[in-house]
C-alpha cells in the first residue's frame, strides 16, 4: 500500500509539472518555461525548443535515458486552470483575478521543489509577488546586476520617488562593494543600505499588494490536484491515470471550497483598537531628573528591558547655561548636537558647549533682535538658523561666516528640516507658510500656505505648523499642526495623506516618525499617545497616561500630558515621552511585537533559503 501511494504521489507530481509547463507556455512565460526542464527531468529541452536540429532529435530518440522524456501529453487547452475550476468552481479562472491565485500556488510549488532559478524568473515574469528576501540575498552576495534586473521587472527608477531611491541605494551598494570588505564602516553601511531598500520597498506604491504572500498549507496545489484526480478516476470510464481525459467543465465537486477564501483566510486580522492603560501592558522607565553619582541608580520599572540610566555631571561640577533674552516674552529656547558639541540658545547668542566638560567653547550671533528660534545642521559644515523675523541665516562653521540669508516668511521660523536625498531645506513659519529651498543654489523652489491648502474637517479652526520632519529615508515630509498631521512628497510638498483626530481629542502636542519610518507616534493634551501606521494613518494602538505614570491625586489640578514625543534612533518600537511636568519616560511594547501587534512568532520551518515566512 505504501509503495503504490508513493508511486501515485510521484505520478501526480510529474503530471503537475506537465500542467505547469503548459500553463507557462500558454501564458507566454517563456523564460520561466525554459528553466524548469533543467531540474525536473520531465521534459527534455528538445520538445520545448522547436529550433533544435533534426539530427539532434534523432540522437535524443535513440538515447535510452531521453526517449521516455520526449513526449508531451496531449492536454486540453488551459488544463491547469480547468483543474483548479474542478475543485474550486467559485474561482472564475478565466477572468484574471483567480489566475493570480493560481500563480501563487505555482510559486509555492516551485519554492517547495527548490526550483530557485525558475521561481525567481517566474516572479519577475508574472509580477504577482515581489520577493524582498531574494532581493536582499543577491544584494548580500554582491550580485548587483541580478538585484537591479529583479527590481526593474517590477518598476523603473522614474516610476516614483521610492523606486528612484531604491535604485539609488543599489548604486550605493555597488560603490560599497569596491571598499575593502574587512572595514567595519563598510559592513555597517551595507547593513544600513540593505535595511533601507527593504523599507523603501514597503512604502513603494508600485509594489503595493505584491509584498505579502498568503499562508497556505504545504503542497497546496499538489493536494488540490490529488483531490480532484482521486475523485475523477473512479468516475472515468477508462479509470486512467493520464491527464488527457480531464474534461473542461465548470466543476465536478458538489461541495466546493473557494480558493480565494483559502488564500485570504490568514490575512484577516483583528481591527479593534488596542488600548494600553496599565503599567503591566508595556515596558516603561522613568529617567532621573537629578544627579545620582556613580554609585546610585534610579528605580527601574522593567529592569530586564532597559539599562540603568544616570544623569551625567562632569567632575568640574559646571553646568551649561545660556544667555537669556532681555525680554523673557521674546525668548525661544532651542538646541542641536553636532558630534560632541551642543549648540544652544535661549533668546541670546548661540552658545557652543563641550559635552564632555560642559565648558562653553564659543558663541556667535546677536544678543538683540532678531534672535534665533530654531536651527539645524546641514552636511558638511553648515548651520541653518531660523530667526524671529522670518529670515533664515546659513552659517558656515569652518569659516565662521554667514553664507546666505533666505527671505520667504513674514513671521518667526517655527521649524526647519533638511533632506540630503533631494538637497532641500524646508522651513515652516508662524505666518502659516511652508517653503522649500535648494541647498545648492539657495533659491526658493516652492512655497504653500499650510492653512489654506490643507483641507480639514475643522473649517473654523486655524493654527500654525509646529513641527516638520523628514521620514528616515528623507523622501516624505511629516507636517504637524495642533489639529492634524499630514504627509507630503518632497520637494513639491504635494499632500499625500492627512489625519484629523476625533473631535473629542485635545490638541496635538508632538508627533514623530519611528527610526524605521513604519509608525508615527502622536502626543495629545488629552493625556494620551496614539501610534499610527505611517502609510495609511490607521491607528494601531492608544497609550494612555495611566500606563506610564502614577495616578495624580484628585486635589491636584495640574494637568500632566505628553508635551514631546521622540523616537529611539535605532530601536523602532522604543519612544521617549517628555511630560508637561518635566518627567521623561521611555516606553516600548512587551515582547518582540510592535505597538498594537502580537509577539513575533518563531519560525518553525526550514529557513535555509530565507523564504519560508513568505511561501
Amino acid at each position: 500500500m505504501g509503495d503504490s501511494t508513493m508511486i501515485l504521489d510521484e505520478t501526480n507530481r510529474k503530471n503537475l509539472i506537465f500542467l505547469i509547463l503548459q500553463f507557462l507556455h500558454e501564458e507566454g512565460y517563456e523564460k520561466s518555461l525554459h528553466l524548469i526542464p533543467e531540474k525536473t527531468g520531465s521534459v527534455d529541452k528538445a520538445l520545448v525548443r522547436a529550433s533544435l536540429c533534426v539530427d539532434l532529435r534523432k540522437l535524443a530518440e535513440s538515447n535510452p535515458s531521453l526517449c521516455v522524456k520526449l513526449v508531451f501529453p496531449n492536454l486540453n487547452k488551459s488544463a491547469l486552470l480547468s483543474l483548479v475550476s474542478l475543485i474550486c468552481p467559485n474561482s472564475n479562472v478565466r477572468m484574471g483575478g483567480s489566475k493570480e491565485d493560481l500563480i501563487r500556488l505555482i510559486l509555492q510549488f516551485l519554492h517547495e521543489a527548490k526550483y530557485k532559478n525558475t521561481l525567481h524568473r517566474f516572479e519577475q515574469e508574472t509580477k504577482v509577488f515581489f520577493n524582498v528576501n531574494y532581493l536582499a540575498e543577491v544584494m548580500k552576495l554582491g550580485e548587483m546586476g541580478k538585484a537591479e534586473e529583479y527590481l526593474a521587472a517590477f518598476t523603473d527608477k522614474h516610476a516614483n520617488i521610492y523606486s528612484k531611491a531604491m535604485f539609488l541605494e543599489l548604486q550605493k551598494l555597488k560603490w560599497e562593494a569596491t571598499t575593502p570588505s574587512g572595514s567595519l564602516d563598510n559592513t555597517s553601511q551595507k547593513t544600513k543600505l540593505l535595511a533601507s531598500v527593504g523599507m523603501l520597498a514597503k512604502k513603494n506604491p508600485a509594489l503595493k499588494d505584491k509584498l505579502s504572500f498568503p499562508k497556505m498549507a504545504k503542497s497546496r496545489l499538489l493536494t488540490l490536484m490529488k483531490q480532484t484526480m482521486d475523485w475523477w478516476r473512479p468516475h472515468s470510464c477508462s479509470n486512467s491515470k493520464s491527464l488527457e481525459d480531464i474534461p473542461v467543465v465548470p466543476y465536478l465537486c458538489s461541495e466546493p471550497s473557494s480558493l480565494k477564501n483559502e488564500l485570504n483566510r490568514t490575512k484577516v486580522g483583528n481591527c479593534k483598537l488596542k488600548e494600553i492603560n496599565h503599567p503591566s501592558e508595556c515596558s516603561s522607565l522613568v529617567l532621573p531628573n537629578y544627579w545620582s553619582g556613580e554609585r546610585h541608580t534610579p528605580r527601574v520599572l522593567k529592569e530586564d528591558v532597559f539599562p540603568k540610566p544616570r544623569l551625567h555631571q562632569p567632575m568640574s561640577g559646571k553646568t551649561m547655561k545660556n544667555e537669556i533674552a532681555t525680554s523673557v516674552e521674546d525668548s525661544t529656547s532651542c538646541f542641536a548636537i553636532k558630534g560632541s558639541y551642543l549648540f544652544s540658545t535661549s533668546g541670546g547668542k548661540i552658545a557652543v558647549f563641550d559635552l564632555k566638560s560642559f565648558e562653553r567653547v564659543a558663541s556667535f550671533g546677536s544678543p538683540i533682535k532678531p534672535t534665533a528660534t530654531y536651527f539645524i545642521f546641514i552636511p558638511v559644515d553648515l548651520l541653518a538658523v531660523g530667526l524671529d523675523d522670518g529670515s533664515i541665516l546659513i552659517h558656515c562653521l569652518s569659516s565662521r561666516k554667514i553664507k546666505e540669508k533666505l527671505d520667504g516668511h513674514d513671521q518667526r521660523i517655527t521649524c526647519l528640516a533638511f533632506s540630503c536625498c533631494f538637497n532641500v531645506l524646508v522651513s515652516s513659519g508662524a505666518d502659516g507658510k511652508l517653503c522649500v529651498w535648494s541647498t545648492k543654489r539657495w533659491l526658493k523652489l516652492t512655497s504653500i500656505d499650510s492653512i489654506q491648502n490643507f483641507c480639514t474637517r475643522r473649517n473654523n479652526v486655524s493654527s500654525l505648523v509646529t513641527q516638520i520632519q523628514f521620514d528616515p529615508y528623507q523622501i516624505e515630509l511629516l507636517v504637524v499642526q495642533d489639529k492634524w498631521i499630514s504627509r507630503h512628497a518632497a520637494p513639491t510638498l504635494d499632500c499625500l495623506r492627512q489625519w484629523v483626530p476625533d473631535e473629542s481629542e485635545a490638541a496635538i502636542t508632538s508627533a514623530t516618525y519611528s527610526s524605521d519610518g513604519e509608525i508615527i507616534c502622536v502626543g495629545f493634551r488629552s493625556e494620551s499617545i496614539k501610534i499610527l501606521d505611517s502609510m495609511t494613518f490607521l491607528i494601531k494602538c492608544r497609550i494612555n497616561l495611566t500606563a506610564f505614570t502614577q495616578p495624580i491625586p484628585s486635589n491636584i489640578r495640574v494637568k500632566v500630558y505628553p508635551a514631546v514625543v521622540a523616537a529611539h534612533p535605532s530601536h523602532p518600537s522604543q519612544i521617549s515621552v517628555g511630560l508637561s511636568n518635566g518627567k521623561v519616560i521611555i516606553l516600548q511594547p512587551l515582547g518582540r511585537g510592535g505597538w498594537g501587534e502580537a509577539d513575533a512568532l518563531e519560525d518553525d520551518g526550514d529557513n535555509s533559503d530565507g523564504l519560508e515566512h513568505c511561501y
